[in-house]
């Protein structure tokens, strides 16, 4: 398959850095670790007389010393560049090292909807994941997008949910871990079906709402009431105030 080269941007922790990656030219995965100076794409790892080696894509290498335990290890980042068509929800199941995941490039409509079988046991190793970096401009629907996550915790849309998304039925449904949810600039006006869209989170305790419209603001806090998390889940509203459902 012919191989290209593709410029990451990824914004995680308090930086912005680019990766540059050779990937196929169908969606993939990238493995990162952060270094004292960079990101640094990670070609292997493998463990001798204590230590793990980290093997990066540049041809350096990085030991940690685990004689005190696995604690000791560099933290391995997993982004998905997602290339329309090819995603789907069992490449975003099927990897993740340490429970978090970006996701980049461009989903269309048939990289969102859930398909029926996954790896469970790989799925439920995610505790996070990160859309802002994922351009969805073309997606009118979130059904069933995270559903039954269930160690999730945290979701970050960064804005990315725009007015001609309709459908947001059992997006974040079943996930019981899930404690914050970030739609910070998110467009929730175009929304007509939103039937059960956070059910059964009940650790649900922080919704970022911050530069949201008012329509976006009651269909959170109509989707809140629907399943009882009335007066239990803060939706946080500006960069310093926040306000409680009722």
């Amino acid at each position: 398959m012919k191989q290209k080269i593709l410029t990451f941007m990824v914004c995680l922790l308090a930086g912005i850095t680019a990766i540059h990656a050779q990937t196929e030219s169908e969606s993939s995965i990238v493995s990162f670790i952060k270094t004292a100076d960079d990101w640094k794409v990670l070609e292997s790892m493998s463990v001798s007389d204590n230590k793990v080696v980290y093997t990066l894509k540049d041809g350096s290498q990085l030991t940690a010393d685990v004689t005190h335990g696995q604690e000791a290890e560099l933290p391995v980042y997993n982004a998905i560049y997602c290339v329309p068509g090819t995603l789907g929800t069992p490449l975003l199941a099927e990897y993740s090292q340490s429970g978090q995941l970006i996701l980049m490039g461009t989903a269309n409509q048939n990289d969102i909807y859930q398909p029926e079988n996954l790896d469970y046991s790989k799925k439920n190793s995610i505790t996070s994941v990160d859309i802002s970096h994922l351009d969805i401009s073309t997606v009118t629907g979130f059904r069933g997008f995270l559903q039954e996550y269930t160690n999730l915790k945290r979701v970050d849309f960064g804005g990315k949910i725009h007015s001609n998304v309709t459908d947001l039925y059992q997006m974040l449904h079943w996930c019981t871990s899930l404690e914050e949810v970030d739609f910070s600039g998110c467009d929730f006006s175009g929304v007509t079906v939103y039937t059960n869209f956070l059910n059964n989170c009940p650790n649900l305790k922080t919704i970022k709402a911050i530069r949201c419209n008012d329509a976006t603001l009651e269909i959170l806090r109509n989707a809140l009431s629907n399943v009882g998390l009335s007066g239990q889940v803060e939706i946080v509203t500006t960069e310093s105030t926040s306000t409680t459902t009722e």
